[in-house]
């Protein structure tokens, strides 16, 4: 009988079950202060999006998704419960210059 393995791709935590693997989803600032080892997910979090430097945080963003441990873009979206007013994270997210230049390398993960 096989195993399986459970992948958990968005998680905010560090992986839990020996039998998982957890990629992790971290902020611009998260990633800033310490880069992970393992694979993860980098983005613009809702919570802590930032009108006055967006445009610097998709830059940031957009270097960081060259880097070998970060496999994907995430997370981002939008949050009505916290963080700042709907309508500002929705200008974020619209933003022309926002997400459409940036590109993910293909990467192995094995």
């Amino acid at each position: 009988m096989s195993s399986s393995i459970i992948v958990d791709f968005h998680t905010h935590k560090q992986q839990i079950n020996p039998n998982s693997i957890s990629i992790r989803s971290y902020s611009i600032d998260e990633y800033m202060k310490e880069p992970p080892a393992k694979h993860c997910t980098v983005g613009i979090h809702p919570w802590y999006a930032d009108i006055g430097s967006a445009n610097n945080q998709i830059e940031l963003l957009a270097d960081f998704l060259q880097t070998e441990n970060v496999i994907g873009l995430g997370e981002v979206g939008l949050d009505k419960i916290q963080g700042l007013e709907l309508d500002t994270q929705i200008h974020i997210l619209k933003n022309p210059v926002s997400y459409t230049h940036l590109t993910l390398p293909t990467k192995r993960i094995v």
